[in-house]
């Protein structure tokens, strides 16, 4: 991503803030650009953690594939795959899992 906020150049404006403009100003232009780059690491966060979410449940949908011949075209229900896929890791758990 590129832009006056990721490329640099809004440190640049900041560093010429404090060269023209009153220190408050700058100073505060320089509390943005930090809170900004929390922002945005926080979004890679995100970004990672919902990308790893997707890897773990298309994994489980083959799996699942794989054991219910035929349903190639089928996306089983999450809620349905998770409790198969305790059924499948914790066999004595499986009554109480279908009938709680």
């Amino acid at each position: 991503m590129s832009g006056i906020l990721t490329d640099g150049r809004f440190e640049d404006i900041c560093r010429e803030a404090r060269v023209y403009y009153d220190q408050p100003w700058a100073q505060m232009l320089q509390e943005l650009i930090d809170h900004i780059k929390i922002l945005t690491a926080e979004d890679h966060d995100i970004t990672d953690l919902f990308d790893l979410q997707h890897k773990r449940i298309a994994e489980a949908i083959k799996l699942w594939r794989l054991y219910h011949p035929g349903n190639d075209l089928v996306h089983p229900d999450l809620g349905a795959l998770l409790t198969w896929l305790i059924e499948m890791a914790f066999p004595p758990y499986t009554n109480y899992v279908t009938n709680p």
